[in-house]
């Protein structure tokens, strides 16, 4: 259904517009209807309705001001103009330069007119909202596929026996990732394994792919924002590795700052995707060619937080 707000001054107006032809059957629903643009903003900030059908002369804020105010305020809003004779210049300002899709008379107005424009309005809005179901299906393709090369990548480093470092480290210069890629950089491993989350949401069943994706989302997110550099990298099993560059120059700040990250991943976990979990921190990696020692360490360390509790933070020296 399309939402619909029915702003005009005058209330016969109001309850013509509503009666004169079946809104639900042309797939329409009318959410409310204000007296004037000052209501009518502060209804549609509540109500967000896909139309918006205006008059043009109205007290406190009249119909130009209020198309502006939505512009501004609530662009994907599509606007019909209610219009006198005498309103043609402020019709053509509404359509010409603020963007409303139509008009329809109101000395004139007829069932048939508030029709064709109401289903040429629909139309329009469906083939946007298509449109933009499109970009998001594809933008969700192109994160899972980035997503799923990261981890293939990430995973030749721990399982392969033979790993062509030279055509890896090229590969994972073309991942755009976060993370410096140096050989003879230090690092940081953490091993993060969730326990338990729930497969249901607000909105249904949440498949567990994509519940990983929204994991490495989140921990990518955390770690940008502490100013770090690394990344996050699904293994198997419910397990992710954490890989992060460390400065040994000043390593009291970067356990510091290691252990606040672990902790902003315990809290935004267990908020936005509803997920237990418990990391293992395993031991400084001298180079990038020896993060798979550290990593099981991690692995193992997170492994005995069973004994620890879920949603603890576990070392390999523990």
């Amino acid at each position: 259904m399309i939402r619909v707000l029915i702003v005009d001054d005058e209330f016969l107006v109001r309850v013509g517009i509503k009666t004169m032809i079946n809104w639900e059957e042309l797939g329409f629903e009318i959410v409310g209807d204000a007296e004037n643009g000052d209501q009518a903003l502060e209804m549609a900030r509540e109500l967000r309705p896909d139309l918006v059908l205006t008059d043009i002369r109205m007290p406190k804020m009249d119909g130009l001001e209020l198309i502006r105010a939505l512009k501004e305020e609530l662009p994907e809003t599509k606007v019909v103009v209610l219009s006198c004779y005498q309103d043609f210049e402020y019709v053509r300002e509404a359509m010409q330069f603020l963007g409303a899709l139509d008009y329809v008379p109101k000395l004139s107005m007829n069932p048939e007119d508030i029709v064709n424009v109401m289903l040429n309005v629909k139309q329009l809005i469906e083939t946007e909202n298509e449109k933009q179901g499109q970009i998001i299906r594809l933008e969700k393709q192109v994160n899972h596929n980035g997503y799923l090369k990261r981890n293939n990548w990430f995973r030749e480093l721990l399982l392969s026996s033979d790993l062509n470092k030279s055509q890896w480290l090229t590969q994972g210069k073309n991942l755009r990732l976060n993370l410096k890629l140096n050989p003879d950089e230090d690092y940081n491993v953490i091993c993060m394994r969730i326990h338990k989350h729930t497969k249901e949401g607000k909105k249904g069943s949440i498949h567990r792919e994509h519940i990983h994706n929204s994991i490495i989302s989140i921990s990518d997110d955390i770690i940008e924002k502490n100013n770090s550099h690394g990344n996050t990298f699904y293994i198997d099993n419910e397990e992710f590795c954490i890989l992060l560059n460390c400065d040994l120059d000043n390593d009291i700040y970067e356990f510091e700052k290691l252990d606040h990250i672990c902790n902003q991943l315990l809290d935004n976990i267990k908020l936005y995707v509803n997920a237990l979990i418990s990391l293992g921190i395993g031991s400084l990696s001298n180079g990038l060619f020896a993060v798979r020692d550290s990593y099981q360490q991690a692995s193992q360390a997170c492994r005995f937080s069973f004994y620890q509790g879920v949603g603890t933070i576990a070392y390999s020296e523990d």
